[in-house]
């Protein structure tokens, strides 16, 4: 382990709480960050953890940077994420009962409203706690679940996972909706029925041609 204390780790029962110097620069936290999730691969890989991220104050892009990098040098799946700023505070106590799609392993949790220039990249399951607007962009290789109004750019099934869909409770996409790469595109007078609507909706892929339903008849 690479000995340097701008970044500690330190594990309990509940996952782990990673301690950032405050006097540290966020450059430097990235740095010390990447060598020791490298040096401990072996000790993460294939894990689900929930992070408290304490010490430095970060803004919501400095967590999902610190993420993206916890993602991209080992095999974690990041069930919870818990950080000072409140913006990505999220708990069992906090959100309103789920059915049990949305407890799957490695689901990544936005708490409130996805804003235009927003873009989350995960690997497995997004759930927005809220809008997503024009403007915004999620690409998920799972699914992507949304609990208001879908406005924005979203992709799921990035991979190709043929099962993926993205449900939301109004779809309103301003550009298009894509599956396991089909693309759905909505005409003005989609948009306008939908505005009326009042049954969330996923869409999903059948037969290898996408489709749109009411979540009714989820299966």
């Amino acid at each position: 382990m690479i000995k340097d204390n701008s970044v500690v780790f330190k594990g309990d029962k509940d996952g782990i709480s990673i301690i950032l110097d405050e006097s540290a620069s966020f450059e430097h936290i990235c740095d010390i960050l990447r060598q020791k999730i490298k040096s401990s691969q072996k000790f993460f890989q294939g894990a689900n953890l929930s992070i408290a991220f304490k010490g430095k104050e970060l803004v919501e892009a400095q967590i999902l940077e610190l993420l993206d990098i916890i993602g991209d040098e080992a095999e974690i799946a990041v069930d919870f994420v818990d950080d000072l700023t409140g913006k990505l505070r999220v708990s069992e106590s906090t959100l309103p009962p789920k059915p049990e799609v949305f407890m799957v392993p490695n689901t990544y949790f936005h708490n409130g409203n996805l804003r235009s220039g927003q873009t989350i990249v995960h690997s497995g399951t997004v759930v927005v706690m809220g809008d997503v607007s024009a403007g915004a962009e999620i690409t998920a290789t799972e699914n992507v679940i949304v609990m208001g109004t879908l406005r924005g750019l979203v992709q799921a099934g990035s991979g190709g996972l043929l099962s993926a869909y993205i449900s939301a409770v109004s779809l309103q996409p301003n550009q298009y909706l894509s599956v396991a790469g089909k693309k759905m595109h909505f005409t003005k007078e989609m948009l306008e029925i939908n505005k009326e609507k009042k049954d969330p909706e996923y869409v999903f892929i059948a037969d290898g041609q996408i489709h749109i339903s009411s979540m009714s008849n989820f299966k």
